[in-house]
């Protein structure tokens, strides 16, 4: 009978060991401790490992020091970290298994020696939303895009009466291409400039006419040149045309 209870601490002393001490806790010290664990030899006390956290370029939320005190055998609660332009990912380890160098560390695991952990991210992604103000282009309205990925905007942009002037981000005209490094979604505003002047380009076929052009401004008046001012020898003038539709003549 005493065998049998022997048998049976050892093993739910090797099955407490396997998972995380939920009676205990993180260590509540905040000093610049940074030794890899702490113990003065008595059978009582605590050993406590050092996990570090290594950012990859981001920053830890609430959590100034950068690492944990942690007593052996606890796990961790671990800290959310934040970078412009990245989803986090979670934290990952240095593995010695060849076939899988790295692995995710999670909050379930218990700590027995001293850790390194890296926070992993992926590139953000973003949509572009194209607003054209009224005027056409090939392709579609919006664009999906990561962070730090590049980007292409239409440049067949039209819009009858205007000269179109690009992509503008409030003020601020965006290039047609290059690398997104906005950290949300964007709306580009097309802007333009009202076509002042046109001109009217007279090809008499052959005869002859007081002039060759007429300037006009968009939505004007104009006036072509009088009918009796077109000539052409054993011909009589039928009027001014594009292509098979007959101009009007003012």
């Amino acid at each position: 009978m005493r065998k049998t209870f022997l048998v049976a601490a050892l093993v739910a002393l090797s099955i407490s060991l396997a998972s995380c001490n939920t009676d205990s806790s993180i260590s509540s010290n905040t000093s610049d401790n940074t030794s890899d664990n702490t113990s003065d030899g008595s059978s009582n006390d605590i050993i406590q490992y050092k996990v570090t956290y290594h950012l990859n370029g981001g920053t830890l939320v609430n959590h100034p020091l950068g690492y944990e005190m942690v007593n052996s055998g606890d796990c961790i609660d671990l800290p959310t970290a934040t970078r412009d332009g990245y989803s986090f990912l979670g934290w990952w380890i240095e593995s010695d298994d060849i076939n899988n160098p790295t692995r995710q560390w999670f909050k379930t695991d218990a700590v027995f020696t001293n850790l390194d952990l890296y926070a992993h991210w992926d590139e953000s992604e973003y949509t572009i939303t194209l607003n054209s103000d009224g005027g056409t282009f090939t392709g579609e309205s919006s664009i999906t895009v990561k962070y730090h990925d590049n980007y292409q905007l239409p440049e067949d942009v039209k819009k009858t009466g205007y000269d179109f002037l690009g992509w503008f981000d409030g003020n601020t005209r965006v290039p047609f291409s290059g690398v997104y490094s906005f950290t949300s979604d964007k709306t580009f505003v097309a802007k333009y400039e009202e076509l002042s002047i046109y001109t009217i380009t007279l090809n008499p076929n052959g005869g002859s006419c007081e002039t060759s052009s007429v300037q006009v401004e968009y939505n004007g008046e104009y006036q072509l040149p009088a009918y009796e001012s077109i000539t052409k020898e054993n011909y009589v003038f039928m009027g001014w045309y594009n292509g098979e539709n007959k101009w009007d003549y003012s």
